[in-house]
């Protein structure tokens, strides 16, 4: 059989010295090792409160030893991909092959699934036993044991909350969306990039969770829930993935081109039993408008993800005739899945209301979606970042979640709230009556043609053509210091900056976050109560935290990287700049950047909530001293609110220096900086922050150490720059 192999196309590319006999063979001993580690466990188990934990320990262990065998041997198969293949210039002579992209897809991944599938099958035995044991049908052990082989760490990483937090039924939909919506939106290089988590340390993260179960009350423990549904919306996702993957090669002819229906069909029917068991007590009638809300809101993120934007490094230009077509099928699609849908379970189409809105909104949706998409393409190639204003589509959802009893029919802006408002859901969320039919009808696409005209004055106008829009909104942001807080932060920064590295990275930010945040800050302080917006405040403090340490621990680690990739560390060298300069000008712009962030958000919400609770108190004051009264209190619980948040975010001063020191001590070694470091470490400090908060600024004490080896390394590549490039891995030379 391996003989047979042999003879693929790409098979003497990376994989002419790998023996698979050898391969299965030195896989046994993880095999036995995870048999053993499984029967361990469930013996501790059984005796363990009752036996109840034996699933849990069980699984748990042999999800370990699996991850372990199968990070062993992704580190002795190579790893092929067509981003390498970009750098290096095989790509086009890939296309030149007599292959369709799908046929060229599936011959370059052929060779390694048939080296993976031998070693990987030894496992599922295990999985069966273990499934035998526990009750579980042969089918979802062998769907377990599929994930668990082949699926990308962040899948498994979502598998792990979905396994533990199931029992509360807002997370099994919660992290199904985060699966379909997140991970396939996901690029190819960010999908590359978190492939990088794996070891033990990512088998730990992944055994986790399921451990939880053990700390859980008994009266919520029970079996393990259904993971086939998971499954199966993993398959299609990677179905869709797959045609995103194609059309980044090339153009998909001949029937390939329309083989994005049938994942794009299976997402679409996985919507009705789904509605079916999150809504018990309503109608089949009511049920089947709940999914024709979904579906609307599937079609539409199917049109956005269709949408090629770059083949290869070429940007790509496709005829309106081309997106209007596209968009139809898709949109035709649901309709016909719907009608399909309904026909099978004998449901009829009641509410003539409705299913007129529904289709009126699903008939328009064609040329906006389809004119958006042109405009897309055109602003992709005059770097424009125009996917920004789809952002706002969702303003009009996020006010009627937060505020649906304040001018509820301004959320109506939105296509699903419209929808919406003709089912139950809009009694359950709102106590006013719905919005007649025709500004139901209306106001969704004034919205939408709103946007789409802004869009076409961004890219056709001389917004797009110079940087007048550019310097006319940083003028704006200038007149709106006192109100956005974040611009005079920024004014105080440029007036006492003295680092010109500092100085650099901050005229070249490229992505700005900022307004996005404060306008959100601005929303939740004056739409929610006092007591709830700090409540909001509170819950979303440590994501906050997470997420403000892990970008700057990669913002730091992608300046270094591109700083030794393009020569420009080198040229500063020769300008004359120290080594102490370098490295505190890159460490003071990724402060710089986390502080302004931070300063918008939480910021931009307190000043609203203050300024809103003076004038409510100014209103129903009986004297002008009441209102004086609460300014100062406010201010002064302002002033303790900004002191919690420096002692908070004091932990997030640390991610620069240990991303430069991890970076460069990466390069120096000839490998590429880890994530899983970044992960782990934005974990630590961030949960150490929230636990002593108090404690959070003595984290600070390993600043010198980071900085100390740093610019030590720095001065050392300062003096024999050559030799240090020399031993730099070749992807980043």
């Amino acid at each position: 059989m391996e003989t047979h192999w042999r003879e693929l196309p790409f098979w003497q590319l990376e994989y002419r010295r790998i023996e698979g006999g050898t391969l299965i063979r030195s896989m046994w001993s993880y095999a036995l090792l995870g048999a053993l580690a499984l029967g361990l466990a469930a013996l501790f188990g059984l005796a363990f409160k009752q036996g109840f934990a034996a699933p849990y320990l069980s699984l748990t262990a042999l999800v370990v030893a699996h991850l372990m065998a199968r990070s062993r041997l992704d580190r002795q198969l190579p790893n092929p991909s067509f981003q390498r293949d970009l750098q290096t210039g095989h790509l086009d002579q890939f296309r030149m092959l007599d292959l369709t992209p799908h046929a060229l897809l599936l011959q370059r991944s052929l060779p390694a699934l048939f080296y993976r599938l031998p070693s990987q099958s030894l496992w599922l035995p295990l999985y069966g036993a273990w499934g035998a044991w526990v009750g579980v049908s042969g089918w979802e052990s062998a769907l377990l044991w599929l994930l668990f082989a082949f699926a990308d760490p962040l899948v498994l990483i979502l598998m792990g909350f979905y396994l533990t937090l199931s029992f509360i039924g807002f997370w099994e939909p919660l992290t199904l969306a985060l699966l379909v919506f997140g991970y396939g939106s996901l690029r190819e290089i960010d999908r590359t990039r978190l492939g990088s988590l794996s070891g033990w340390l990512f088998a730990l993260l992944i055994s986790l969770p399921i451990l939880l179960r053990l700390l859980m009350p008994l009266a919520w423990l029970y079996t393990l829930p259904d993971t086939g549904r998971f499954a199966l919306v993993w398959l299609l996702v990677e179905g869709l993935r797959w045609e995103w993957r194609a059309r980044w090669l090339n153009m998909p002819s001949g029937w390939w081109r329309y083989g994005w229906l049938l994942p794009a069909t299976g997402l679409m029917l996985m919507v009705f039993p789904m509605v079916g068991e999150w809504t018990p007590m309503w109608n089949d009638t009511q049920r089947l408008q709940a999914s024709a809300v979904l579906l609307f809101l599937i079609a539409g993120w199917l049109n956005m993800r269709l949408v090629t934007l770059v083949r290869g490094h070429d940007p790509v230009h496709q005829r309106g005739i081309v997106h209007l077509g596209e968009v139809a099928l898709v949109r035709v699609l649901s309709i016909v899945v719907l009608l399909g849908w309904a026909l099978w379970s004998g449901v009829g189409l009641a509410g003539s209301s409705f299913w007129t809105l529904w289709l009126l909104l699903t008939l328009a949706d064609v040329p906006f979606s389809a004119w958006f998409r042109v405009l897309l393409q055109r602003a992709y190639c005059m770097r424009i970042p125009l996917t920004r204003l789809a952002l706002l589509e969702s303003a009009p959802l996020l006010w009627f979640l937060l505020a649906p009893d304040r001018y509820a029919s301004l959320g109506v802006l939105s296509p699903l709230v419209a929808l919406a408002a003709q089912t139950p859901l809009w009694g359950q969320v709102v106590r006013l009556p719905p919005p007649p039919f025709t500004l139901l009808l209306v106001m969704p696409l004034l919205w939408r043609g709103l946007l789409l005209t802004m869009a076409w004055i961004w890219v056709n106008g001389a917004w797009g053509r110079n940087k007048l829009f550019q310097m006319r909104w940083a003028q704006l942001q200038k007149g709106l210091a006192p109100v956005l807080v974040y611009p005079l932060y920024d004014w105080l920064h440029q007036r006492m900056t003295t680092n010109p590295v500092t100085r650099f990275f901050m005229a070249e930010r490229r992505f700005d976050a900022a307004p996005l945040l404060a306008a959100l800050g601005w929303l939740l302080g004056l739409v929610l109560p006092s007591g709830v917006a700090i409540a909001w405040a509170a819950f979303i403090a440590l994501p906050m935290l997470i997420a403000l340490w892990w970008l700057g621990y990669r913002l730091a680690s992608q300046r270094v990287q591109r700083l030794v990739e393009t020569g420009e560390l080198r040229q500063w060298f020769l300008a004359g700049l120290a080594p102490f300069t370098i490295y505190w000008g890159i460490v003071l712009s990724v402060w710089i950047w986390q502080v302004r962030l931070l300063l918008a958000l939480y910021g931009c919400g307190a000043l609203a909530v203050w300024l809103r609770t003076f004038y409510e108190a100014f209103q129903g004051a009986p004297s002008p001293a009441v209102p004086l009264t609460m300014m100062v209190v406010g201010g002064m619980l302002m002033f303790v609110f900004v002191v919690l948040l420096v002692l908070l975010g004091s932990q997030l001063f640390l991610a620069a220096p240990i991303a430069i020191q991890d970076t460069l001590t990466a390069l120096s070694r000839r490998e590429r900086p880890s994530m899983v470091r970044a992960t782990v470490l934005s974990l630590f400090y961030s949960g150490c922050a929230m636990l002593a908060c108090m404690f959070a600024p003595l984290l600070l004490v390993g600043l010198p150490f980071y900085s100390t080896r740093s610019e030590r390394m720095l001065r050392q590549l300062s003096r024999t720059p050559d030799e240090y490039l020399h031993r730099l891995p070749a992807s980043v030379r």
